[in-house]
């Protein structure tokens, strides 16, 4: 039996570059072609925002890590992520969601891992929870399907107890502006881990991870850092 690319459905004969093997490593290279897996542009560029992991052609916080400064001077995020949110990862994520496939998030298990091992090793992996209309529209939380990939656990200490659209159906202003969607699970915050990595899958606005670390640090948690597949 031949095997095609996950997302394309090409036959897999032809050889991504050496540098896309060594990012992606032997999961995604088994499973998509050169041309697909060559789509996803890491974030390895000279200057990085230290805040988000923008892409900067100078040193320096990006425009929406400086607002972020303006309102919470004490709670600017550690972020890393992957890749760029470009379109194809766009298109990744859509598909990954609308059809529930799970190698869609497997595909990461090794980078991920990796940034995980090198930046954060001794904090507790938090997923960002999904809201209630999210998980019954498409069954899964995509976050947990990557984590459930990795050789360690991961602690579901926060819940989403917002309403309303999802921040995907949102505009960038409505983001910006959106109540706190969570709280810490009333059962965890006599027995929270001191240092705790928020993943999400795209980093926007920033909103979102803002919201959660607020929702800790208000819980006694001082070391949070966060990680995105994509930015």
């Amino acid at each position: 039996m031949t095997d095609t690319c996950l997302h394309c459905g090409t036959e897999l004969t032809t050889r991504p570059t050496l540098m896309r093997i060594f990012l992606l490593k032997k999961t995604a290279k088994s499973m998509l072609c050169s041309a697909c897996l060559n789509q996803f542009a890491p974030l390895l560029t000279t200057h990085n925002c230290p805040g988000c992991w923008r892409q900067m052609t100078e040193a320096g916080y990006c425009s929406d890590c400086q607002g972020w400064l303006q309102h919470f001077p004490k709670q600017i995020v550690n972020h890393r992520a992957l890749y760029a949110y470009n379109d194809f990862a766009r298109e990744w994520m859509h598909t990954f969601k609308r059809l529930g496939d799970v190698r869609y998030g497997q595909v990461f298990k090794e980078p991920l891992q990796q940034l995980i091992t090198d930046h954060f090793p001794n904090a507790t992996l938090v997923p960002i929870p999904s809201s209630q209309f999210s998980l019954t529209k498409r069954g899964f939380n995509q976050i947990h399907v990557m984590l459930d990939t990795l050789n360690q656990p991961y602690d579901s200490v926060l819940e989403h107890v917002g309403s309303g659209p999802n921040q995907a159906s949102k505009t960038r202003q409505e983001r910006l502006s959106s109540k706190q969607p969570f709280q810490v699970r009333e059962v965890r915050r006599s027995s929270l881990p001191p240092a705790v990595l928020l993943i999400d899958d795209v980093y926007t606005t920033g909103r979102t991870i803002y919201h959660a670390k607020e929702a800790l640090l208000n819980a006694g948690v001082n070391n949070i850092g966060s990680l995105s597949i994509f930015r």
